[in-house]
């Protein structure tokens, strides 16, 4: 009995018995936020079969993304998944409609709206977890670092559809909000050179920093498309005050000085738990969706020390330093 039972359990833990789950990214391989998510999803669902489904819209235009959602349903119908996790809002927004009819449990991450803003009721098992771009946080710190009791401080953001939801969300799209006595202008563009325009005439406009939000749809006057790491080494060597950002990966050497930060790995491992237990026989129906406003700070040494910062009190040990 004892031999039958330890066989039993064997067989429950073998390859044979794991579910086939896709993950449906809005973006690519190579991008930080996408590898951060993905390797926490993959930490608490190591024991699935999991497959990555990406429509790469970062880098593509516009025009083509339809194009994209169609090669990716074609993926994916082909694949018959069990569970399906899909991260972010352009993913979400082209095939929401269709994998609504699918009759298989989702999970979303990376949304950077509001529940209604999606339709949910059209799913009939569906959950996840709610982005949100930590901005008064981050300027309440801010305020305290430059040491100014009244900052101008110029928010930017690429035109993609996850930063005009994000400013929606923000800022209720007005072009400025007030945290106290702060002043934040919120500016959404996706041409290079107005960025570096913004960025270099920062301090004549009389902002005292920047917060760097998403830089990874831009494009040049002739229409080729600016790689992100290359617009961010140009914000370090060209911007006229301090840079911040709301995602670590930004953060560096040859970027952001720092911030108070989304973990893109920690909410792919909150949007993975919610997986597991749907997987384990856990209605998705009866799993509330959550927002995610944790965060982390991170900060750059060397990037302290170009513009001569210091951490206020009680923070000291509570920062990730970058180097």
């Amino acid at each position: 009995m004892c031999r039958f039972i330890i066989l039993f359990c064997c067989l429950l833990l073998s390859p044979a018995f794991a579910a086939r789950v896709a993950i449906i990214e809005s973006y690519h391989a190579g991008y930080a936020w996408d590898q951060e998510y993905v390797t926490g999803i993959e930490d608490v669902l190591a024991g699935h079969q999991l497959t990555r489904f990406q429509l790469d819209t970062k880098r593509i235009p516009r025009e083509d993304y339809e194009t994209a959602a169609d090669r990716v349903w074609n993926e994916l119908k082909a694949y018959e998944p069990e569970l399906i996790l899909i991260g972010d809002d352009n993913a979400f927004r082209l095939l929401s409609a269709r994998l609504s009819k699918l009759k298989v449990p989702l999970v979303f991450l990376g949304l950077n709206g509001t529940p209604r803003d999606y339709e949910l009721e059209q799913f009939s098992a569906i959950t996840g977890v709610f982005e949100r771009p930590l901005l008064k946080r981050s300027v309440l710190f801010m305020s305290a670092l430059l040491n100014k009791d009244a900052p101008r401080i110029l928010v930017l953001f690429d035109a993609s559809t996850t930063s005009t939801v994000s400013h929606a969300h923000l800022s209720q799209l007005e072009p400025y909000v007030k945290v106290g006595n702060i002043h934040i202008d919120i500016r959404l563009d996706n041409r290079s050179e107005v960025w570096r325009d913004r960025v270099t005439q920062a301090k004549a406009q009389g902002y005292d920093a920047i917060i760097v939000g998403l830089y990874h749809t831009l494009f040049e006057a002739d229409g080729s498309y600016t790689p992100p790491d290359e617009m961010l080494n140009w914000i370090y060597d060209h911007t006229s005050v301090p840079s911040f950002g709301f995602w670590d990966f930004s953060i560096g050497p040859r970027g952001n000085v720092g911030g108070y930060v989304l973990d893109g790995y920690a909410h792919g491992r909150t949007a993975a738990r919610m997986a597991e237990r749907i997987l384990n026989g856990t209605p998705a129906s009866s799993i509330y969706p959550v927002i995610d406003d944790s965060g982390r700070w991170v900060f750059s040494r060397s990037g302290m020390q170009k513009w001569q910062l210091k951490v206020p009190d009680g923070l000291d040990g509570k920062i990730d330093w970058m180097e």
